[in-house]
């Protein structure tokens, strides 16, 4: 019969004794990672995308909008809410306004609207957008000011109401019940409600009614008005030649003929500035897309014609969900990408090669485990290796939630050797049931940052088991999880 044997624990400064029991034997249809017991100690951290109601939630350490986010995600205009980016801080859509932080400074500043601009900035009033109310005065109009494409607020243009006055409000009368609506120019009289040929900004038919000689767009104008983007009619500078409203349809409409959204090309809406605008930026051009393991986010319009499409990233060890989202949780091996394997609902792991001998040479096989808590009894881990006279190796990615000090421990029998980041915190590798007093293992970590991490262990004899574990202030004392391992 073997003997029981003191397992020993690594800590900061105080030796906790792990007792193993004489007798004890393999069970190998647990999970890899899981408890020895068949219990689950551990909490599973939600990968990028995965909902969250706070950064301790998150893998990355970072919980943006309601997302587990890549990074924090908190400027002005960017979200990591993003139909199709889930996960990644990227511009918030036009229009929208995720934190509240664009102000309204009103239509008359020509400034910022209270939206995003889908580009990660605050947007503008469009151009365009009446930012002083028309008025007239006896026989004189002066027509609504607009913003301008630099931001200003551009003057309206003043146009004679002849032969008529002005009415009670801002505009000119088309029409007269008496003389004394109509302007005494010439002897200008009203006869059958009308002062003569029809003033500026009055319906007409053709350019005889107009005492300008000009009717486009079915008003008297000041001009024949031929632009594709130009407009007599433009509501409070009517009898004017005006660029038509940023996102108001052409004179024809057909002149600016939409185009698929796919193309960036022209949406069928006039600029503001008098030409046909492209699909605006932010636009979505291609939906997102997951093939296998890949994640290509939305691309979206740039406003001029191009398409601006993401690069692939990786679902960060996990499969795709469907065709355009990645997997936040697994339920067994396949839900993740190779060499990832599931382990407490998490993608993840250690690559781990085990050995034949004591000093890390020939070796017998390579698998990924999901975490280092083994408890092997008078056992080994596998068929390939003997009882005694083993050893493994683990390495990959280790990645903490918070950005603070960790103490790693480890509870191994026998040796044991702990490197991060190319570092030596612990340096047992000699056969030992119990550990020196004052071992300890601290580690600054940087919240979502991944670090390498190499574990090497070696079994002597008798009883065998590994189990690395950690904690920090914000973070419990644990075995170190799944999902803050990468095989990669």
């Amino acid at each position: 019969m073997l003997a029981a044997r003191v397992g020993v624990l690594v800590a900061a400064t105080t030796i906790v004794p792990l007792v193993l029991l004489t007798g004890s034997c393999v069970n190998l249809s647990y999970p890899p990672g899981a408890a020895h017991d068949g219990g689950t100690g551990f909490v599973a951290h939600t990968r990028l995308g995965a909902a969250c109601m706070a950064a301790g939630d998150c893998q990355s350490g970072f919980c943006s909008d309601g997302f587990c986010c890549k990074e924090d995600c908190g400027a002005t205009c960017f979200t990591c809410a993003k139909p199709g980016n889930e996960g990644f801080c990227m511009p918030a859509p036009a229009g929208s306004n995720p934190r509240n932080l664009c102000p309204d400074q009103t239509p008359k500043s020509c400034g910022l609207n209270g939206t995003c601009d889908g580009a990660g900035s605050c947007q503008t009033y469009p151009i365009g957008t009446i930012c002083q109310d028309a008025n007239c005065v006896r026989n004189e109009a002066v027509l609504a000011s607009r913003c301008s494409p630099d931001g200003v607020c551009v003057p309206g243009a003043t146009q004679s109401c002849t032969p008529y006055l002005c009415d009670t409000g801002a505009k000119c009368l088309t029409t007269c019940t008496s003389n004394t609506e109509c302007e005494n120019v010439d002897g200008a009289k009203c006869v059958e409600g009308s002062c003569g040929k029809k003033a500026l900004g009055t319906a007409c038919v053709a350019p005889g009614d107009c005492s300008s000689g000009f009717c486009a767009q079915n008003v008297c104008c000041a001009t024949d008005c031929a632009g594709v983007c130009l407009s007599c009619a433009v509501k409070g500078n009517e009898g004017a030649c005006t660029a038509v409203p940023a996102g108001m349809p052409s004179t024809p409409p057909e002149a600016c003929k939409a185009s698929d959204a796919s193309t960036c090309g022209l949406d069928g809406k006039c600029d503001g500035a008098g030409i046909c605008r492209n699909h605006l930026l932010g636009t979505a051009c291609m939906a997102a897309t997951c093939t296998s393991a890949t994640l290509r986010g939305a691309g979206t319009c740039d406003g001029q014609t191009h398409c601006q499409i993401p690069a692939a990233t990786t679902c960060g060890g996990y499969t795709c969900l469907s065709g355009t989202g990645c997997r936040a949780t697994c339920t067994t091996d396949l839900d993740c990408a190779s060499p990832s394997v599931c382990g407490q609902a998490s993608c993840g792991g250690l690559l781990a090669q085990y050995f034949r001998t004591t000093n890390l040479t020939d070796m017998a096989f390579s698998r990924t485990d999901a975490a280092i808590n083994f408890n092997w009894g008078g056992g080994s881990p596998n068929p390939q290796l003997t009882v005694d006279n083993f050893s493994v190796r683990w390495h990959g990615k280790l990645t903490a939630r918070f950005t603070e000090m960790y103490t790693f421990y480890a509870a191994t029998d026998d040796g044991e050797r702990l490197i991060i980041s190319g570092k030596t915190l612990i340096d047992h590798f000699i056969q030992h049931s119990t550990v020196p007093e004052d071992v300890s293992a601290p580690f600054m970590m940087t919240a979502g940052v991944p670090v390498d991490i190499e574990f090497d262990y070696f079994e002597g004899g008798g009883d065998a088991s590994a189990v690395l574990s950690w904690s920090s202030m914000r973070e419990p004392r644990a075995v170190i999880p799944t999902s803050a391992l990468a095989p990669q």
